[in-house]
């Protein structure tokens, strides 16, 4: 059962990306986003990983990540991560998993993230597959 606390990645809505591929000659954009946001997700698990406050590791441990084609939920299933990641009136706040989005972003490449689907676009409107 997943935590209240998570974050998520994901495309909306499906409806364009089958326009999409049928303005562009039958591209599967849905497939190449797919692949992103997977990539994505356990780039976000391994950095709030790394960052990730460690007494047991059971909280470590504890991040995973649930995939559907166009979402990606990574969330720490330990029933005191909340507790970590907010803070409470004793203890002070350790976002690991916000610091663990941040630095993703951070690294991101757009160039590199976004270039199979660049080349699909830049090749369909060559009119070519």
């Amino acid at each position: 059962m997943p935590s209240a606390m998570q974050l998520q990645i994901s495309i909306k809505p499906e409806g364009q990306l089958e326009q999409m591929g049928a303005a562009f000659k039958g591209i599967d954009f849905k497939s190449d986003l797919s692949k992103l946001i997977k990539k994505l997700s356990f780039k976000v698990q391994r950095e709030s990983k790394k960052l990730t406050p460690v007494r047991t590791g059971f909280l470590r441990s504890s991040i995973i990540v649930w995939l559907d084609p166009l979402r990606g939920l990574i969330h720490p299933y330990a029933h005191y991560a909340i507790y970590v990641h907010e803070g409470t009136g004793r203890m002070k706040s350790r976002p690991f998993m916000q610091w663990g989005l941040d630095a993703v972003i951070e690294q991101s490449n757009p160039e590199e993230d976004y270039r199979d689907i660049k080349y699909k676009l830049s090749r369909a409107m060559e009119g070519k597959k």
